[in-house]
């Protein structure tokens, strides 16, 4: 009879082992997330991710090693403190080991910082799951499915510029102390500064976006902002894109439409206002290289094939030069008011 037992114990514990062993990858879920996808240079972003036995039997070890990539620096928790905190040769790694029971989900959360520009994939997740008899575990390695992308650093101490040019900021010309509901000059694009009562939903209707009766003889003010990154110099991209993201996030804190145009892999973004008008921009400039594809030179013809009528021209350039000047001179030229510029080497305006 003790050898039944003993045999049949023995067969027990080969078929949890086995079961363990074999099947541990499947029981055991963990899905990542985080709260942001857009960033900036030293802002937390928090990353979470969720473990699930999925199995009707505990699992009795289970341990989680979380590497993030080059340029992403790992927060220690206050409450946590360092516990969870590994130290090595590439940065801080996180790791933990829990114990989970049947259907058991647990929650974690890493904060972390980018510390340079660019489009990070998070970086790497090492599951490690113990047998039932603790001989042996088996290890998965694989890529956190997830990315943000951190875009250029703001500049707080920028010159104050004025794309208006000085005592001719809004151009709004009353002919009549009131308005007339019947005197239309023509429509525009809703801003969200004009009140409800001038939308046209006829006409929004037919454009499919909001859009505003102008019964008012108004000249509309709008800014192109220009980025050259023609140069060899890493520093100087990274000045000017600097430059780029807080040029832009001024105009709309002053409610300018603006559009961006560039000779690089920015691209252009079309004139416009609003989160996601300046959340687009910031993107271009998180994912940029950055890579000049042509000469700013052979981009002026095409930037003037069209109306140019009251518009003030914003130029970012690395560093001045003779053929900066050229431009500044064919920009003046057709602009509504001088030329302002940024250099990426040396601000000036």
């Amino acid at each position: 009879m003790i050898w039944v037992i003993v045999i049949f114990v023995v067969l027990t514990a080969a078929l949890l082992e086995y079961y363990s062993l074999s099947l541990a990858p499947k029981r055991m879920q963990i899905s990542f997330d985080t709260d942001l996808t857009l960033a900036e240079p030293g802002e937390e972003v928090c990353l979470s991710f969720v473990i699930r036995n999925q199995s009707r039997l505990p699992q009795l070890y289970v341990s989680v090693s979380v590497s993030l990539e080059d340029g992403l620096k790992i927060l220690v928790n206050e409450d946590e403190g360092a516990k969870y905190i590994v130290k090595t040769a590439s940065g801080n790694l996180f790791r933990r080991r829990y114990f989970l029971l049947p259907h058991q989900t647990v929650t974690q959360k890493i904060r972390f910082v980018p510390e340079r520009r660019g489009v990070f994939h998070i970086g790497r997740c090492y599951m490690e799951c113990g047998d039932y008899l603790g001989l042996k575990s088996i290890v998965q390695s694989f890529p956190i499915d997830r990315q943000f992308v951190c875009t250029a650093r703001y500049i707080p101490d920028l010159p104050s510029f004025d794309p208006l040019g000085g005592t001719d900021g809004n151009h709004s010309v009353r002919r009549f102390i009131f308005e007339d509901p019947t005197l239309i000059y023509g429509y525009r694009d809703y801003t969200g500064r004009e009140p409800m009562r001038q939308i046209s939903w006829k006409a929004t209707a037919r454009t499919g976006r909001l859009t505003v009766r102008e019964q008012d003889h108004t000249q509309e003010w709008n800014a192109t902002v220009l980025a050259d990154l023609w140069t060899d110099s890493q520093e100087d991209l990274e000045r000017v894109l600097e430059l780029v993201r807080t040029v832009c996030e001024s105009l709309e804190e002053r409610h300018i439409p603006y559009a961006f145009v560039s000779n690089s892999d920015l691209g252009d973004v079309p004139e416009g206002l609003g989160r996601q008008h300046i959340h687009m921009i910031q993107r271009k400039i998180g994912l940029s290289f950055p890579i000049a594809y042509y000469r700013f030179d052979t981009l002026l013809p095409r930037l003037f094939s069209g109306p140019t009528d009251d518009r003030s021209f914003i130029l970012i350039a690395p560093e001045p030069t003779r053929n900066v000047d050229d431009y500044l001179r064919y920009l003046d030229r057709y602009g509504a008011s001088k030329t302002i510029v940024f250099y990426g080497k040396e601000a000036a305006s």
